[in-house]
């Protein structure tokens, strides 16, 4: 440890910079916020290459810079505890999971001194300082670090997706021992707790081996990005990245070179290998043309020169497992854009002293280049790292993460599902429900298919079933009165009101003047006026004049044969069609064919479930119950709404396109648009983009809803286009949608959702319970049903009987 002591590199901390033994002053920055490496579009890439490019310029000639990307292990062990049966079955499936975590450094350094280093010169290998002098002129030294280090940073956070912090002294000291342990876990070090030892092929910390594998020579092109395996742009590096699935450090660095004079030399060097060049030296030759290339390139396309360098440091306790470490990295490296690569041996543990943040001017390989390639080696990526809190899914790492559908950022919290069939729509609608369930949210149904039976056979709601051969009792005039036993109906129910008298009146397909609805408001507001009186007058008169069709419809008459003098409503009458309204609402009196239909003599309230379902699959063929139906079932949810104003809400509309039209129509784009003033969302569940486009208000719906969750849709590509168009998604987005995989075999499938303008792929990957209890193959759910019935309806003891019976017999581990 006290020879450790001696060629430790940095001579001491100060005001968050770095100061090493050799004279260097160095500034550090840790990436708070990277974009994933898919969140990114190939325009987007390039404009980072040419931020990130700017940004080198304002760097002087013997400047450093370094990021390192450090891939350290941990596991999931996030909200422990949740509670529901699903998902604490979920968690308990990803619980320990082993994932890797990323952490970016950027080090910008300035030396005293610009000097050239080989292995044998570098202060691992001398052991002592280069320069006596390190505190001659510190002062005026250490502020011009401090504005170069703003300019460069200012000029990279123009990249709004970026965000970092500036270390500290005691996060550059934890940095500098969670360096030497080779762990950069979350505990904060403070001291060295493993030995470091110079081998003769690793440098070993501890009981790990670690070694460098370094780049050499690079391909003869270069790029911002490129397609990935899902045919989506990444970092040029990226297969150095996340897809490397143990762990390592990526270290990338760059020296900014005084280009007018390195191109001097450069001249000079092409010049002296062509003098001794032989006819027929190919080997030589092909130098020449190499010098010449590289110094036309610099001249013809401006910028500067560089040197880069990129190595990747791998390790592990094992040498059988060490070794395949080794020849995945190279197998990556050599198989990247021409890259060429070596594995380091006799110099690894003095080139990992020179990899230390800060020492970079001690390296000893590197490459020349033009600044703009050595730029496009630079990634500024990281993986999803996801909410706090949310739904369950996973990243395309299969990492699980929260997704929070609930982002304050939102412009509300709407959403549409578009997942054509066979695309597991039912399969995610269940799932995302049972979590919202779980989470303690309220969820409403509204379904026109009878999707959802089963759900409710597992997690406990209520399931109301609407038919025609059924008695249906609703009294859409009754509602709650104040504590002085007055009605006060405000703008939302008059509103509901309206609507109904509409559909009851023109049809669903029917709508009215300005002046009608103006007309119809003030009707409104005098029958309860005269309900009030009632009730102020006399008890006995108002429990006979109970709010529903009948008093309803006595009132609109008594108005018409003129026993009622309210100027209010007598302003205008005239341009009302009573007559017509009267035959009409007849209909749905004691003596009409509807009698029971809106004179319950209790309001219909839902219960205090948090999941209820309203299937109305039984009328939807009645085109006079069904639009009334509709209407009247929409209302009562948000009724309950309004009752629980705080709590979150969410209605799930399925295949709803029947209940927006016209009048209705009217109604529920109403509800999209003011929800979320009760801490509620709608979501609109469909088959296919054809369907939005096909409503009178599907524009509007999409217009606000702010997220949008599309399924795999390779079925039936045709739709591309459509729904390219119609949802507003970019080329980049459209690519990630088309790039969606599922794998069957293990039960999990990629959707593609976009939140606002962002646009990501996630993995929704169930545990085995939720693979059982949402299985839609008709033998898997015989299965479960006949369980539930054999063990009195007990839903987690059936699904784990299932389970029990697929580990016995080998189906699943």
């Amino acid at each position: 440890m006290d020879f450790l002591e001696e060629i430790f590199p940095i001579e001491f901390i100060e005001s968050g910079k770095t100061i090493t033994k050799n004279g260097n002053i160095s500034l550090a920055y840790e990436f708070t916020r990277l974009p994933s490496p898919e969140e990114i579009s190939e325009d987007s890439y390039r404009n980072l290459h040419y931020i990130f490019h700017s940004a080198l310029g304002v760097l002087p000639p013997g400047s450093f810079l370094q990021k390192i990307d450090v891939f350290f292990p941990r596991v999931f062990q996030e909200n422990y505890g949740q509670e529901g049966y699903f998902s604490d079955r979920k968690w308990r499936h990803f619980f320990s999971r082993p994932v890797l975590s990323q952490k970016s450094f950027l080090f910008l350094s300035f030396t005293q001194k610009d000097q050239s280093f080989q292995p044998i010169n570098t202060f691992f290998s001398l052991g002592r300082k280069r320069f006596s002098d390190l505190l001659d002129g510190l002062e005026e030294k250490l502020e011009n670090a401090e504005v170069l280090g703003s300019q460069f940073m200012t000029i990279l956070s123009q990249f709004g997706d970026l965000s970092f912090k500036r270390l500290q002294d005691q996060d550059l000291i934890s940095f500098y021992y969670s360096y030497f342990n080779l762990d950069f876990s979350s505990e904060a070090y403070s001291t060295l707790q493993k030995s470091i030892l110079n081998a003769k092929n690793a440098c070993i910390i501890g009981r790990e081996h670690l070694n460098i594998i370094s780049m050499i020579g690079q391909g003869p092109e270069v790029s911002t990005s490129y397609p990935g395996k899902s045919g989506i742009h990444v970092p040029l590096i990226h297969p150095l990245l996340s897809e490397i699935h143990f762990p390592h450090i990526v270290n990338q660095c760059i020296q900014v070179c005084d280009t007018e004079k390195e191109l001097f030399r450069l001249d000079g060097l092409r010049k002296l290998v062509n003098s001794f060049t032989r006819k027929g030296d190919q080997a030589v030759e092909l130098q020449e043309i190499g010098l010449s290339d590289l110094t036309e390139a610099v001249r013809r396309n401006g910028g500067g020169l560089v040197r880069f360098h990129l190595n990747v440091m791998v390790y592990d306790e094992e040498p059988n497992e060490q070794g395949r470490k080794i020849e995945k990295i190279l197998g990556k490296m050599t198989s990247l854009h021409g890259f060429k690569a070596m594995l380091e041996n006799l110099d690894t543990t003095n080139l990992f002293f020179s990899m230390v943040g800060g020492n970079l001017n001690e390296n000893f390989r590197w490459i020349m280049m033009p600044s703009q390639n050595a730029a496009c080696y630079f990634h500024f990526t990281g993986p999803y790292r996801g909410d706090k809190t949310g739904l369950l899914l996973c990243n395309r790492n299969r990492v699980p993460v929260y997704i929070d559908f609930w982002n304050p950022e939102l412009d509300n919290k709407n959403k549409i599902i578009i997942g054509p069939s066979g695309s597991g729509k039912s399969f995610v609608v269940n799932t995302l429900i049972s979590q919202h369930f779980s989470d303690g949210e309220d969820v409403i149904i509204l379904d026109i298919g009878g999707s959802y039976k089963g759900l409710f056979q597992i997690i406990p709601g209520k399931y109301f079933d609407y038919q025609k051969t059924k008695r249906l009792a609703f009294n859409p005039f009754l509602f709650k009165r104040n504590e002085n036993g007055i009605f006060e109906p405000g703008a939302d129910k008059v509103n509901f009101l309206i609507t109904l008298l509409i559909v009851l009146w023109k049809g669903d397909h029917y709508s009215i003047s300005k002046t009608e609805k103006s007309l119809l408001s003030r009707i409104i507001m005098g029958y309860y006026r005269r309900l009030n009186a009632c009730t102020i007058l006399d008890t006995v008169a108002a429990q006979k004049s109970l709010p529903g069709m009948n008093s309803f419809y006595s009132f609109i008459k008594d108005l018409k044969e003129g026993r009622i003098s309210d100027e209010e409503i007598l302003l205008g009458l005239e341009y009302l069609d009573i007559q017509s309204l009267l035959i009409v609402l007849f209909d749905f009196t004691h003596l009409g064919n509807y009698p029971d239909l809106l004179n319950s003599s209790e309001q219909t309230l839902l219960s205090d479930s948090s999941l209820i379902c309203l299937i109305y699959k039984g009328i939807k063929e009645d085109r006079t119950l069904f639009p009334i139906v509709s209407l009247i079932l929409i209302e009562m949810v948000l009724d309950k709404f309004r009752d629980h104003p705080v709590q979150r809400k969410h209605i799930y509309m399925d295949e709803a396109w029947s209940m927006l039209r016209d009048a209705l129509g009217d109604f529920v784009m109403n509800m999209f648009r003011t929800i979320r003033k009760s801490n509620g969302a709608v979501s609109i569940i469909t088959q296919g983009i054809d369907e939005i486009e096909k409503s009178p208000f599907g524009r509007a719906i999409l217009q606000n809803t702010s997220t949008k969750v599309i399924l795999d849709h390779g079925s039936i590509p045709q739709f591309y286009p459509l729904l390219q168009v119609s949802l507003g998604l970019t080329e980049h987005e459209l690519g990630l949608l088309k790039s969606l995989r599922k794998n069957d075999m293990e039960g999990w499938r990629e959707i593609f959702i976009k939140f606002g303008n962002k646009a990501f792929v996630f993995v929704l990957e169930p545990s085995p319970e939720e693979k059982i209890a949402f299985d839609s193959k008709i033998e898997s759910r015989e299965k479960l049903r006949r369980y539930l019935e054999k063990y009195g309806y007990n839903s987690e003891l059936a699904i784990d009987q299932i389970l029990e019976e697929r580990r016995e017999d080998g189906t699943i581990k």
